[in-house]
């Protein structure tokens, strides 16, 4: 959790701009995450009040009408409770849910949101007079001076990152077309009344574009138009100078998004009790034997003796050594190289070697002639080339994909909600963060579908990535190269030399403690020059 502290400045204005990053933060690719409970943010003034005083008294009445319009199913709701003879006790406070959050989640989310403010535990602001609280869900916001605007027409805050798009013109024009229709939609509804509508663009082949819009539920359609007027105008300008493709924008009265993935829910009606139908033809369940799944060799190009020579010292080296490290790279005099093993088998060293083992014997195989070549099994990859292999990002080709897909148009609710659930996991799963990880550079995530069926997720990138480059790896995956719009179940593989995710319907990975036995293995030889993680 992110507690965040500001000087009171005696201004709204200010105070809006706190509540302006926050949204920034909540709709970025890299998300602070909270203890398991589902808090994104926290923002608490250093304008104190004092226990028992007449502020914490008024405030305690706040929450508990907050909490008690949150029952009644609402999504917005604004209220003040004030002291007519001294106004600096006078409490502001609201929340407000997403578009798309059924009514029962706002209201269990506001209500806990609220209880655990009158018990104190959010202990860091239990005192303070402006605070902030965002969770995915909704948000709570209270303060001695009014926020309350009849509308916020500043200068909207813009966040904008790229994406991979084939035409960078026809991508603008479907931008500017369907933001305003997104908007149109979302202002076209009365004072009181919920201002939020999304909308989706097909760009090209498997790539969609979603858009989503919301203002506070006080604007009147006219001032609500204006607002994402402003955001839009601000984020299209912003993000072409930066030669950004997709971005969010938002004041305090509204906000606008569009992303490559489907980052809302795809309705607020409650999650469908169904099975998802596993594919028949994607492998997704675990086992103890390493699975082959693609190889690229570099096109045949003379190979002397010499680096023939130096690439089967090099397989040998990495065949043995695998016993010893799931990760090791080294060069052989011309001949350089890697392999790692997945995270899940790092306790199983005989089956790390088995996979290595089985990945060099293909390789030699498939690439007799080769200079340069990748192999993945769903256990471990094997790479060498005679250029040098530098600790960076390699997201270019060679690269494999496997998905179970189906026709857009053929896809009920059901999938909808699926294909949502899978990308909120992955969003996290790819927002990896090392901290104190035994196995560096992976994470494995489950979630449930729904009450029948979960989802099981698995991201990795090879160790010599730093936190960042990892992320940034696994970004591309997630933003360039899963076709959100057509998977017909959550279940598949993106596999680049330097990271992959996986997905599926089935454990397919190991959470066991104790490692499985293979038998006899090789003695690991010592390595001249080698880099490796256990």
């Amino acid at each position: 959790m992110v507690v965040q502290s500001k000087t009171n400045k005696h201004s709204t204005a200010s105070f809006n701009r706190v509540f302006i990053f926050i949204l920034v933060c909540f709709v970025n690719f890299v998300t602070t995450k909270a203890e398991n409970d589902g808090l994104l943010f926290m923002s608490c003034s250093d304008n104190k009040t004092t226990p028992n005083s007449a502020f914490q008294l008024n405030l305690r009445t706040l929450l508990l009408d907050l909490s008690s319009n949150a029952t009644a199913n609402k999504e917005f709701y604004n209220t003040t409770v004030a002291d007519k003879n001294h106004s600096s006790n006078t409490v502001y406070g609201l929340f407000m849910c997403k578009g798309d959050v059924p009514t029962h989640l706002c209201s269990e989310r506001v209500t806990n949101v609220t209880r655990a403010n009158l018990s104190s535990d959010y202990s860091d602001c239990s005192l303070s007079k402006e605070v902030v609280i965002m969770y995915k869900e909704c948000m709570v916001q209270y303060s001695n001076y009014s926020f309350f605007p009849t509308a916020d027409f500043s200068s909207p805050s813009i966040s904008c990152h790229h994406v991979n798009v084939s035409n960078k013109a026809i991508f603008e024009r479907l931008v500017y077309k369907t933001l305003n229709g997104v908007a149109d939609e979302a202002a076209n509804f009365s004072i009181g009344f919920q201002k939020y509508a999304t909308k989706e663009a097909t760009v090209s082949g498997f790539q969609t574009l979603y858009f989503q819009a919301q203002c506070t539920p006080d604007l009147s359609p006219k001032d609500c138009r204006k607002c994402l007027n402003i955001t839009i105008t601000g984020v299209l300008k912003t993000c072409k100078l930066s030669n950004a493709m997709v971005a969010n924008s938002e004041t305090y009265s509204c906000y606008i998004r569009y992303d490559v993935y489907p980052f809302y829910r795809p309705s607020n009606a409650p999650t469908p009790q169904e099975l998802v139908p596993a594919s028949n033809t994607i492998d997704s369940k675990y086992s103890q034997h390493p699975a082959y799944l693609s190889h690229n060799c570099s096109i045949n190009e003379p190979v002397n003796n010499d680096f023939l020579s130096n690439l089967k010292t090099f397989f040998t080296s990495l065949s043995s050594n695998a016993i010893r490290t799931s990760f090791l790279k080294t060069t052989v005099d011309t001949a350089n190289g890697l392999f790692m093993c997945r995270g899940d088998i790092s306790i199983s060293p005989t089956l790390c070697q088995l996979c290595i083992q089985h990945a060099t014997k293909r390789i030699l195989s498939e690439c007799p002639s080769s200079k340069e070549a990748i192999i993945w099994y769903d256990k471990c990859l094997l790479r060498y080339s005679y250029h040098s292999l530098l600790s960076r990002i390699d997201t270019s080709a060679p690269k494999f994909h496997q998905f179970n897909l189906a026709n857009s148009s053929n896809l009920n609710l059901l999938h909808r909600f699926t294909t949502w659930k899978l990308a909120d996991i992955l969003h996290e799963v790819g927002n990896l963060q090392t901290g104190d990880r035994t196995i560096k550079n992976y994470e494995t995530r489950s979630v449930k579908l729904n009450d029948l069926q979960p989802i099981y997720t698995l991201a990795q990138c090879t160790p010599d990535l730093s936190d960042t480059d990892c992320r940034a790896c696994l970004q591309n995956i997630f933003q360039n190269e899963i076709p959100w719009s057509s998977l017909a179940s959550p279940e598949g593989k993106i596999l680049y030399p330097s990271c992959y995710m996986m997905f599926g319907l089935s454990q397919f990975y190991n959470n066991d403690d104790e490692p499985e036995m293979f038998g006899q293995v090789s003695p690991p030889p010592t390595i001249k020059g080698e880099v490796s993680f256990n």
